[in-house]
């Protein structure tokens, strides 16, 4: 976290003390972005555009998150709903490009964990995409919008090869595109009278 210095939001250390061991550091909110589905789709795609933006700092420090969900994105909105801030945090697995985790073997992968995390090999910032893919699935299944080019952004951040996955650059760039194209009638969540 020292070396992010508040690079994508992530916390800046304050302090540690070995004997407990305690790190104390800056907060960047208690909100997750786990539990806020009904933003309306303008909001939801301004997150995923947030997220990239901020997945693109932290690369710029040579730092894989390693673990990238929805419960490790904090978000801060305002009275009116809108996204104020938003935060990666939780770098318990992050590693520098080209660190590696221990070997493990999983009976339940997660599907925001890269391959490289569970064999032990190199992690690379393209690791970092498919907990991106996961994180814009999460929200593509609380929107209303329907794209076959954003569906097929979220299937090859999920391609075995890194090679295959999408750049954070492409990603950007289609999200920023469909945040423009937007209309306002289909800016906030549907409800149903009755």
């Amino acid at each position: 976290m020292a070396r992010l210095g508040g690079a994508g939001g992530a916390p800046i250390p304050l302090g540690f003390c070995p004997d407990i061991p305690a790190l104390l550091m800056t907060c960047c909110g208690s909100l997750n972005l786990q539990d806020q589905k009904n933003l309306g789709d303008r909001v939801l795609l301004q997150i995923g555009l947030r997220v990239v933006q901020a997945l693109q700092e932290v690369h710029l420090k040579d730092v894989v998150h390693c673990d990238l969900k929805p419960d490790n994105v904090t978000l801060q909105l305002g009275e009116d709903g809108q996204l104020e801030s938003l935060h990666i945090i939780d770098y318990g697995f992050a590693r520098l490009a080209g660190g590696c985790h221990p070997r493990r073997k999983s009976q339940d992968p997660k599907p925001w964990y890269c391959h490289c995390f569970y064999n032990g090999t190199p992690m690379r910032k393209e690791c970092d995409v498919q907990g991106l893919g996961h994180i814009l699935e999460f929200l593509e299944e609380a929107m209303t919008l329907e794209s076959q080019d954003f569906d097929e952004l979220i299937e090859k951040a999920f391609n075995p090869s890194h090679e295959e996955r999408p750049t954070l650059q492409e990603a950007e760039a289609l999200l920023s595109a469909l945040l423009a194209g937007l209309k306002e009638d289909n800016a906030e969540p549907s409800t149903v009278e009755g």
